[in-house]
């Protein structure tokens, strides 16, 4: 089933795509209602809401609270009437490369467009535009991550702000995120293009994390990729079956004071309707202070979390 996220990304670029193909339309463009109005650019318009959104949020949580990190495309919700003007607009503009004149004249594209833009001026008031914008919140030692978007009138005023998903990590992990957020290198701390393994790690985990995004353990999950990565840089690798080697000898640790490894096994992918629902690893080890030969086997989630440690002695 698509999350609730996934679906508003889906609906985002969905819109995105209408845009780009409507640009034609002097209404789209933020101006052109009256002939002595100045046309405003889109790209202004989309600017204009950034900054109206920043300084909303600064001075809610304080400069050296918030951060500002990403946004998505601004997203134009228009009334049939500008929809019909936008179609008149690329008919026109379609004879014209064409160099059709005649056609354009026959068609009488021209007579119908000011009555068109007449209705679409007395519709102006139901536009509306929408964007999505990414943002931090710093407290003592956490940062909340915000996905929130803000729906504005045709007048640039502030309707509402919705907040899609949020979740916390520990501070630590904050360069990590920004990582994890624009999908940058991280495999080592040198500034080089991120690699296709890396670049698919990333993206595995942003789909379940849009899967995750209403559940109250998101915050968990995130904070648990951020470890993965850590880990990942590391060890130089993003390959699964050394990450949980290493996440097996972390695991292993508590289980016993003075430890010795003798053997490490195989890693094992548990499947189900040839799906992939966890692994497998164990690691045959003793106990320095009894002596006693014990193997303990690892089972992980698909996404790397820790479910259970089975030991027996051997």
């Amino acid at each position: 089933m698509t999350s609730d996220y996934t679906k508003s990304i889906i609906r985002h670029y969905s819109f995105l795509k209408l845009l780009l193909l409507s640009t034609l339309s002097c209404f789209l463009l933020g101006g052109c209602i009256t002939a002595h109005e100045p046309i405003e650019r889109f790209k202004q318009k989309e600017t204009t809401k950034k900054e109206n959104i920043e300084e909303i949020l600064s001075l809610r949580y304080g400069d050296s609270t918030y951060q500002s990190l990403a946004y998505g495309p601004l997203i134009v919700y228009k009334p049939e009437s500008f929809k019909q003007l936008d179609s008149l607009y690329a008919l026109k503009e379609d004879f014209i490369e064409r160099n059709d004149l005649r056609g354009l004249e026959t068609s009488n594209v021209e007579e119908k467009i000011p009555s068109y833009r007449a209705q679409a001026q007395q519709d102006i008031q139901l536009v509306q535009y929408e964007i999505e914008h990414i943002f931090s919140v710093k407290s003592v030692d956490s940062l909340t991550i915000h996905h929130s978007v803000f729906l504005y009138d045709y007048m640039d005023s502030l309707l509402s702000q919705d907040t899609l998903y949020t979740y916390s990590f520990p501070k630590k992990y904050e360069k990590m995120h920004i990582n994890y957020l624009f999908e940058y290198h991280f495999l080592t701390k040198r500034d080089l293009y991120i690699s296709n393994n890396e670049r698919q790690f990333i993206q595995y985990f942003k789909r379940k994390e849009q899967d995750l995004a209403k559940s109250p353990s998101i915050s968990s999950f995130m904070t648990q990729v951020l470890e993965t990565m850590t880990l990942a840089q590391k060890i130089n690798s993003v390959e699964y079956n050394e990450l949980i080697k290493y996440k097996s000898i972390q695991n292993l640790k508590p289980l016993g004071g003075n430890i010795t490894i003798n053997e490490f096994g195989t890693l094992i992918a548990l499947e189900k309707n040839n799906k992939i629902v966890g692994y497998e690893y164990d690691i045959r080890w003793q106990d320095n202070s009894d002596k006693i030969k014990k193997k303990s086997i690892f089972t992980y989630t698909p996404t790397l979390s820790l479910e259970k440690i089975d030991t027996t002695k051997e």
